[in-house]
């Protein structure tokens, strides 16, 4: 069951990550915005409310397991179904990331080739794809500043 679990969750979220990455490819439209909807709302609470049920089916499975200190939080992955809930975890919270991402993005005007290239960090390495646009945005605000001197 766990694998299965695991598997339509990882399809979903593949599924999201390019349909936001097809939304910054085709121009703005109703379109674009169904794609944003889709893949950086309605799947993010998805995979919310499947975590909630992985949650409950696993509450409990690792008596040991608390978040006080490092050898609890290891307990607690030890089971297979507290992995998958922090898989489901990690998948929600990375699309609601990169479309924050993308939304700022596209409200400050900046380059949709770089916001695809981005986008691809923070799917697979999450805060590091954060920071990446971090500094893609510090880099911009720099040179922006730079030409009104």
């Amino acid at each position: 069951m766990n694998e299965s679990i695991f598997t339509f969750a990882s399809v979903l979220a593949i599924v999201a990550w390019l349909s936001l990455v097809l939304a910054l490819v085709v121009p703005p439209s109703v379109t674009r915005e169904r794609l944003l909807r889709f893949g950086g709302r309605l799947v993010p609470v998805a995979l919310c409310a499947l975590y909630v049920g992985v949650l409950y089916t696993n509450w409990g499975a690792v008596p040991d397991g608390n978040f006080s200190d490092l050898a609890g939080v290891v307990a607690l992955f030890s089971h297979p179904g507290n992995v998958l809930g922090g898989w489901i975890h990690f998948l929600a919270f990375d699309l609601l990331i990169g479309h924050g991402v993308i939304d700022h993005g596209l409200a400050h005007g900046y380059s949709r080739i770089a916001l695809v290239l981005v986008l691809p960090f923070i799917f697979l390495y999450g805060p590091m794809g954060l920071l990446a646009y971090a500094v893609l945005v510090m880099i911009i605000q720099g040179v922006k500043s730079r030409r009104q001197v």
